[in-house]
């Protein structure tokens, strides 16, 4: 079920494009990375789903709405990790009843509030916890963090940087935590972030921002890219093997199937074009990276 849709997105800042003809979706329970070098506009793609930022062309479609971020009660249902603050004089369950009452829509009572609250304490690792937060490990903000994206159920949930600061436990849990998130509550997740390895345990499908533009990347840990380098690629041809094609660059064609690399095959052989090498290797995120920069 299709939760998040994102058509021809744009945005400029100062006359300079930062975001050029933005296009993906994302589905209930699916966890997609997006990568990309500092700068290259991640968080504000984000801050655009989010309604924090407004976008210059395009739609995007939150469950089948356009303008959901100027309706609090369906905003309700996207939680997020992204520059929070938190009180440091209160504990993390007065963090989180605090910003519970600042959501449009009441809850039906206090009990029912303090049982939600207890159970994200729990399910992030702050049960019974009633330290301040100023005392709190950075590691322990970051999951207080992310249990006030939870606070409200959101269907989808979008990360930026996540595993920042975090040490080798931290991170561990917070994936398995992410884990949970998506497959016990079906929640569509967004995240971005420079640990690659994190991404890779997480993510089969790869959004990569790269000078303005979205390459989508299905990734599988089994699977290769098989490289074929031609000696000449005409404009037509180039076309027509485009949807068959993940990159093209310095006369390689870049594959990540085998279906595809038949196909290919044939469409070359047919037009009689040389193939001076054909090469085979591991598929991983750090690969997608340099195969598509120039």
């Amino acid at each position: 079920m299709e939760i998040l849709s994102l058509r021809h997105v744009g945005k400029k800042y100062d006359g300079t494009l930062i975001l050029d003809d933005i296009n993906f979706k994302m589905s209930k329970g699916e966890i997609v990375g997006l990568v990309g070098e500092n700068g290259v506009g991640k968080t504000t793609l984000m801050k655009i789903i989010l309604g924090l930022t407004s976008k210059d062309s395009g739609e995007i479609f939150f469950n089948g709405h356009t303008d959901y971020s100027f309706d609090g009660k369906i905003m309700e249902n996207i939680g997020y990790l992204l520059d929070f603050n938190l009180y440091d004089y209160m504990t993390g369950y007065e963090n989180l009843y605090i910003f519970d009452k600042y959501f449009a829509i009441p809850r039906k009572s206090n009990i029912e509030l303090s049982t939600k609250i207890k159970h994200l304490l729990s399910f992030v690792g702050l049960k019974n916890d009633n330290k301040k937060v100023r005392s709190y490990s950075f590691g322990m903000k970051q999951r207080l963090g992310l249990a006030l994206s939870l606070l409200r159920d959101p269907k989808l949930l979008i990360l930026d940087e996540p595993f920042v600061g975090l040490d080798p436990i931290g991170v561990d849990r917070l994936i398995e935590f992410i884990k949970k998130i998506s497959l016990e509550q079906k929640v569509a997740i967004l995240i971005s972030s420079h640990q690659l390895s994190e991404i890779e345990i997480l993510s089969k499908r790869i959004l990569h921002l790269s000078k303005t533009k979205l390459v989508e990347h299905k990734y599988e840990q089994e699977t290769k890219i098989i490289k074929i380098k031609v000696n000449h690629l005409d404009k037509n041809l180039k076309q027509l093997i485009s949807e068959f094609i993940s990159i093209i660059k310095d006369h390689w064609l870049y594959i990540t199937n085998m279906d595809d690399f038949n196909k290919v095959l044939k469409m070359l052989f047919d037009y009689h074009i040389q193939i001076s090498d054909i090469h085979i290797e591991y598929k991983n995120i750090k690969n997608l990276f340099k195969h598509s920069e120039d």
